[in-house]
């Protein structure tokens, strides 16, 4: 067994198969003989009775893998791709671990982040330009602030990017984080994230180390740079892409009873990673060597996935998230004009997770031209255009009254006439203001 690099890296794995995604095999394909499958079943069978969190089920995998090779079950397969990928399904029905892959490739970005001084400088570059991971930080309305991050870059190099975004967010009434895009990363991004919603140091998760045979605490910093938010209530987006470091910030933060998850049921991987690349085989092995060990529930979500306090598709989550941020904040309100605002926004996303139907002949009574506002019919739904700009999707809420998707700020009411025909069109405005616009045609 020969390699070239030893790489630690927590919870990282499935950023890595995006990167999988991305790639074509094809390009890195090569042909083996039965001598290098050999050769990479050692190396891989080395690794797990070394290094794997479960030594009894790294026997069991070793004894798969060297029992197939031995009895020609790869005998037909003559390319790295094809090889690996069965010898990867033939271990995984026996592990069960979504965290453990053999990759056909040498996996460029890891090997630069270990490398030299010039290697570490491109990968440092690499991250920069992604932003390292944080895609969209937003204020939407009722003052909830919203985040989404697509990995747990180390907190070495995107510590920065990452208090700035919480003194942004910071004078928020409630925080939405989306890491329904989220593959994973470091656990120092976890450490410092969450120390923002405690105001004392808290002990946030537990590792065991199979290696070393011990437990190492893991738990908040008790400064961060500005300002903590510890009452502000706080939801967490998922989906079952949702997995590893990304899991671990949900589950802590959720057994802690500090963060409601809103989506889809995550992935289901708890175990720390350690990854080797073998560059004379052309392949890198990603190993579980550790696990998570919740001291609230003195378990974990390896397997199972972390089950939502509000479950819901998770294209649906930001709308769901949105709507229980808003009763919360109603609940707690004693200002008057503050309730006005909040309700306006609750019944906006009411009207967009829950829309009331209207058949097209109902439409069709509505549709016409209301002095500069046009209502038309189109794929039948009802659309508002104003003159000189663009049309917007209606929503009908009941009470002849409709929504304008993406127009937050704006309400249309129709009334009628004695006849029973609609006669005028009101813009509704948040501010309160009306203006009746009577109609032109029918």
């Amino acid at each position: 067994m020969s390699f070239s690099k030893t790489l630690i890296v927590l919870f990282a794995v499935i950023v890595l198969c995006k990167n999988i995604a991305a790639q074509n095999f094809g390009t890195n394909d090569r042909p083996i003989n039965k001598d290098d499958k050999a050769e990479i079943i050692d190396s891989v069978c080395g690794l797990l009775i070394s290094t794997y969190v479960y030594p009894e089920v790294a026997q069991k995998m070793d004894s798969v893998a060297r029992y197939n090779l031995l009895t020609g079950s790869y005998d037909h397969l003559t390319g790295l791709v094809d090889f690996t990928e069965v010898l990867n399904e033939d271990l995984f029905l026996v592990c069960r671990d979504k965290h453990f892959r053999i990759l056909p490739f040498i996996d460029e970005r890891m090997k630069q982040e270990n490398g030299d001084e010039e290697d570490k400088k491109r990968a440092l570059e690499q991250m920069r330009r992604n932003n390292f991971g944080f895609k969209k930080i937003e204020i939407l309305p009722g003052n909830i602030g919203y985040l989404k991050f697509d990995e747990f870059v180390d907190a070495r190099y995107a510590g920065n990017t990452a208090v700035a975004a919480m003194n942004f967010l910071s004078n928020c009434d409630a925080l939405i984080i989306d890491l329904r895009d989220n593959g994973g990363g470091e656990a120092s991004m976890i450490q410092l994230l969450t120390s923002y919603f405690f105001d004392e140091q808290q002990h946030i998760n537990d590792f065991y180390y199979r290696i070393d045979n011990v437990y190492e605490q893991s738990w908040t910093y008790s400064f961060v740079p500005g300002n903590k938010i510890p009452e502000t209530p706080v939801y967490i987006l998922t989906s079952s892409y949702t997995f590893s470091a990304a899991e671990e910030f949900t589950y802590n933060l959720q057994k802690l009873e500090r963060a409601s998850i809103v989506g889809d049921t995550t992935g289901g991987g708890a175990h720390p990673i350690i990854m080797q690349i073998w560059d004379n085989l052309g392949i890198t092995i990603v190993c579980p060597f550790a696990r998570a060990c919740n001291p609230v529930s003195n378990d974990n979500w390896e397997g199972v996935g972390i089950i939502p306090d509000f479950p819901i598709e998770s294209q649906m989550a930001l709308e769901k998230s949105q709507l229980l941020a808003l009763n919360e904040i109603l609940e707690k309100n004693e200002d008057p004009a503050k309730e006005t605002e909040i309700i306006w926004h609750i019944e906006y996303i009411e009207g967009i997770i829950d829309p009331m139907f209207l058949a097209e002949t109902e439409l069709e009574k509505y549709a016409g031209l209301y002095e500069t506002r046009e209502i038309f019919i189109e794929n039948g739904e009802l659309n508002y255009l104003r003159q000189g700009r663009d049309p917007y999707p209606m929503i009908y809420i009941g009470d002849d009254t409709f929504l304008i998707k993406d127009l937050i700020s704006l309400r249309l009411k129709f009334e009628k006439d004695e006849t029973n025909h609609f006669c005028r069109l009101i813009a509704i405005y948040q501010s309160g203001r009306r203006e009746i616009n009577p109609r032109s045609t029918r």
